[in-house]
């Protein structure tokens, strides 16, 4: 017979679950960005499996012998795993309803939607409770509708899936059967004689055989561990399967290469002296040789070293416009065995001073392009002519100085989150890893010329000039104040026949948009510093598909270069990837419990590896805070350095970024933390309060460029005009 429902207990029912699922978050899904079309039951895979002997004890044990305790045990685990699945709480997984007494039609009910607090710290006990309390209710208003339910809460089917939940729990004997509930993973349970056996189906255009595999391990691993101890917290009992942690920690990280270990940015270029001493190394209003360049920077080392007592680990600042001079000086720092602290002359005097004060550098080299801006008290300072009787009487040859890959080389200044820049210590090691690398990967060789545009201040400065060094190329000098547009860089490429690009995605779209750009005559374009849009890259790749571009991510704090993906066609998605970790680099995305996060679960990016750098000059405490032990390293001291970025892995095995976890914002390529403005503008008696915002520019080439926005309260006009330029400066640094 057939069971008629009362419409009052229908009522009933609805109003229950209109308050229940009130402020329901969205279904926590499986798959990453797939889309769903209709219902088709020859795209579905199916599995099975049993859970007998230890492991039905174990269950039994955690819940109870009753089927609806087994029912409840096995939500419980299942909430667990789409908890580490997806990264969402409160999860909602489908039940299907009891089955009435009497009702031998095999008629069924629309399914009841399980909610559970899921984190972490939460015990497999408490969670499997919750999970019994949760479907009792469920069962007790199983008498509603879900059509008129969705109307009412404002939900529909989307892309042919439930907007309740992704997966169903069934039980034979027990529950009603439920057709068309729109979920990706059906998981059936039966009883039998010796325990449960299960059937796991899933819509293999949501979920690849291989993720449903990955699910079925990670349910029996979760069960295993309840089994061992049933007060495990789900931190501890949700690890993810061995195959799947494999791949995270070893397939997809970096290739290793050991020989950088032995390297210091010096030595790579005097290797390159001894090749091709004759060939230019840099070239700008006037070209240098390689040896050329060696005899000036030794030259200077020499005097560094013995007139004014530079010592390895010392720090020497650089203040000078781009130049031959600029080259030299920076490598013969290097050749002493201290650190050059590049000063921008465009910086603001405020910001130029307390690099120097903080970084407590005594030696400043310079052309006087910043004179009136830098204080002179307790510096040497040294304006550099290479003509000059005292260099010249000193000797050509290379200096003998001690200098290791751990060696400190260059000290970068970036935007910090207290109000005042923060100091990078950059090593010879990190910097060789990176460079190596894109020597590499870029494939450079004698024959390439890459184009120098970054600020002196900028860390991809370092790379821009050592990576053809250390290679045998050419540092092509792009002349002091050319505007970053379209016309001149493409009137640069063609004048100096560059070969290599490096540019902002904001600067490629401005050149996409140049007809004059020799496109052709480039070996390889890369853009980074920045998220790449997929309809930029689909532009570049309709307007030059001979050239390869590689998206480059990475960070100051690891060397520049720390992931990066050859970009070969357009993807599915809104973003273009940012690929895989370079060479000697390891790259983990960990979850809000710092555990591994699952394939297509978004969480912090950590990098670690050769490319870390020291951390943070005389700041302990921060290098503490953002550069954290490496629980996935057997090397003792290994570190990991938190990005700040959201970032997922994707099914093919790269990586793609999803925003900040923080108020750091990108302008350009460059990140700034909007609480160094904001402290900056309260130092102003004339502020009250100030924030700084982030707004996006409609009328900009690319989309998500950004630009200043800042909301003062209390200051007059023609103050918030004044501290605006202010800002725009401190933006450019």
């Amino acid at each position: 017979m057939t069971t008629v429902i009362p419409p009052a207990t229908r009522e009933v029912a609805h109003r229950y679950w209109l308050s229940r699922l009130a402020a329901f978050p969205g279904a926590a899904r499986f798959g990453v960005d797939h889309r769903r079309s209709a219902p088709d039951p020859d795209r579905w895979g199916r599995m099975e499996f049993a859970l007998t002997g230890e492991r039905y004890e174990g269950l039994v044990g955690i819940a109870g012998d009753d089927p609806l305790d087994i029912h409840a045990a096995v939500a419980a685990a299942l909430c667990v795993c789409l908890y580490r699945y997806t990264g969402l709480t409160p999860v909602t997984i489908g039940s299907a309803p009891l089955r009435r007494d009497g009702d031998r039609t095999g008629g069924g009910g629309d399914p009841l939607t399980v909610l559970l607090e899921v984190h972490g710290r939460r015990a497999l006990r408490e969670l499997v409770r919750d999970a019994r309390i949760a479907l009792d209710e469920a069962y007790r208003h199983q008498d509603y509708r879900m059509s008129p339910l969705l109307d009412d809460l404002g939900l529909s089917p989307q892309d042919a899936g439930c907007p309740l939940f992704d997966v169903l729990l069934t039980q034979s004997g027990t529950h009603a059967p439920v057709s068309g509930s729109g979920a990706a993973l059906v998981v059936s349970l039966s009883r039998q004689p010796n325990g449960v056996a299960v059937t796991l189906e899933h819509d293999r255009e949501v979920l690849t055989p291989d993720e449903a595999r990955w699910i079925r391990d990670h349910l029996l691993s979760i069960i295993d561990a309840g089994r061992a101890d049933p007060d495990a917290t789900v931190a501890a009992a949700g690890q993810l399967p061995a195959e799947l942690v494999r791949q995270l920690l070893k397939e997809w990280n970096g290739p290793i290469d050991p020989e950088v270990r032995d390297a210091c940015l010096h030595h790579l270029v005097e290797e390159q002296v001894r090749e091709r001493g004759d060939a230019v190394a840099v070239r700008a209003t006037r070209n240098l040789g390689y040896a050329e360049l060696n005899r000036r920077a030794n030259r200077l080392a020499h005097h560094l070293i013995a007139c004014v007592g530079v010592r390895p680990g010392d720090i020497v600042a650089v203040a000078m416009t781009r130049s031959v001079d600029l080259v030299t000086c920076l490598l013969a720092v290097l050749k002493t065995g201290a650190a050059y602290l590049p000063l921008d002359p465009a910086y603001p005097a405020d910001r130029l001073s307390f690099m120097l004060a903080d970084s407590a550098a005594e030696v400043l080299l310079t052309d006087g392009c910043a004179d009136g801006k830098l204080p002179e008290a307790g510096l040497t300072v040294i304006g550099f002519d290479a003509g000059e009787p005292e260099l010249s009487t000193h000797p050509a040859d290379d200096p003998v100085v001690v200098v290791t890959p751990e060696s400190a080389a260059s000290i970068i200044y970036t935007s910090g989150t207290t109000g005042s820049p923060k100091g990078v210590v950059m090593t010879h090691r990190g910097l060789a890893n990176s460079i190596r690398w894109e020597r590499s990967t870029y494939q450079f060789d004698a024959s390439d010329r890459l184009l120098h545009m970054a600020s002196p201040s900028f860390s991809l400065a370092i790379v821009e000039i050592f990576a053809p060094l250390c290679a045998g190329a050419e540092v092509v000098l792009a002349p002091e104040g050319v505007a970053v547009d379209g016309p001149e860089i493409a009137g640069l490429v063609t004048d100096l026949g560059v070969t290599v690009l490096s540019v902002v995605p904001a600067e490629l779209a401005f050149l996409l948009d140049e007809p004059a750009m020799p496109w052709t005559r480039l070996k390889c374009v890369v853009t980074g510093a920045d998220i790449l849009p997929a309809p930029l890259l689909e532009r570049y790749l309709a307007t030059c598909p001979s050239v390869p571009l590689f998206n480059v991510y990475g960070t100051t704090e690891t060397s520049v270069d720390g992931i990066f993906w050859t970009c070969r066609a357009v993807p599915d998605h809104d973003t273009v990837p940012i690929g895989r970790p370079v060479t000697n680099t390891t790259a983990y995305v960990l979850d809000g419990d710092y555990q591994l996060a699952a394939v297509g679960v978004p969480g912090e990016l950590f990098l670690g590896g050769a490319g870390l750098t020291r951390g943070y000059l005389n700041r302990p405490g921060l290098t503490a805070e953002r550069f954290v032990p490496d629980p996935f390293s057997r090397h003792p001291g290994a570190r990991l350095y938190r990005t700040g970025d959201i970032a997922r892995w994707m099914p093919s095995g790269f990586l793609e970024l999803r925003g900040r976890n923080d108020h750091q914002v990108q302008i350009h390529g460059v990140r700034v933390e909007l609480e160094e403005v904001e402290a900056v503008l309260c130092r102003h008696p004339d502020v009250r309060h100030a924030a700084v915002a982030v707004q996006r520019l409609a009328s900009v080439a690319v989309p998500g460029d950004q630009d200043w926005t800042a909301l003062f309260d209390a200051v007059e006009p023609a103050t918030a005009e004044r501290l605006l330029a202010e800002v725009e400066a401190l933006a450019d640094g």
